[in-house]
């Protein structure tokens, strides 16, 4: 669904629309190869620790006095 705003004139929403109507018309992404429709292979994917990684954030990012430590080490 394409959700217009004030920003922009119907002109320029015309021309978007026309721009995915052009794309859905052309070749399927999916399959870009006739021979790939018989052996197209989707790979599974899952989450690698279930929820873990959302519900136990990790802040990565170094402290100041880290960074400073780090810069002075690697410019000596």
């Amino acid at each position: 669904m394409i959700e217009p705003t004030e920003g922009e004139s119907k002109a320029e929403l015309d021309r978007f629309c026309n721009a995915l109507i052009s794309i859905s018309c052309t070749t399927d992404a999916a399959f870009p190869a006739p021979w790939l429709r018989t052996a197209k292979f989707w790979p599974n994917t899952g989450r690698v620790d279930t929820v873990y990684g959302d519900r136990n954030l990790i802040c990565t990012l170094m402290l100041p006095s880290q960074m400073a430590e780090e810069q002075a080490a690697a410019t000596a």
